[in-house]
């Protein structure tokens, strides 16, 4: 379930969502790239607080601030959240590569939990 029908199945429901920052934002290429000319960089997006004000971030801020640790997460986090948008390759073609940085993932943490290296 896609998080807009998430979104539509609990409105449904009757939970109120409005107000709390859970609206389904649409996000396009064109949006996405006249943030990025605003904020002076392709990689920069300035994101809003839960409890107001923004700061301008890039995808390292993010993965510093989940503390993600794992090079292969944040190779696929990095190409999850820029999808088809470095002009690098196409939307698919990001998504493939960081299914297979998690497969990569999934070996690391394996070979932790074994004890190997």
């Amino acid at each position: 379930m896609s998080l807009p029908q998430l979104y539509d199945a609990l409105k449904a429901n009757g939970v109120k969502l409005e107000g709390i920052g859970l609206e389904p934002k649409k996000v396009d290429e064109q949006s996405v790239l006249e943030e990025a000319a605003k904020v002076g960089n392709k990689y920069h997006r300035t994101i809003h607080g839960v409890i107001g004000g923004s700061i301008v971030v890039d995808v390292y801020n993010v993965l510093d601030a989940f503390g993600v640790t794992c090079p292969a997460c944040q190779h696929a986090i990095k190409k999850l959240l820029c999808a088809g948008l470095r002009n690098k390759g196409s939307r698919l073609q990001d998504l493939t590569e960081s299914k297979r940085s998690v497969e990569r993932a999934v070996e690391l943490e394996q070979q932790r939990n074994e004890g190997v290296k």
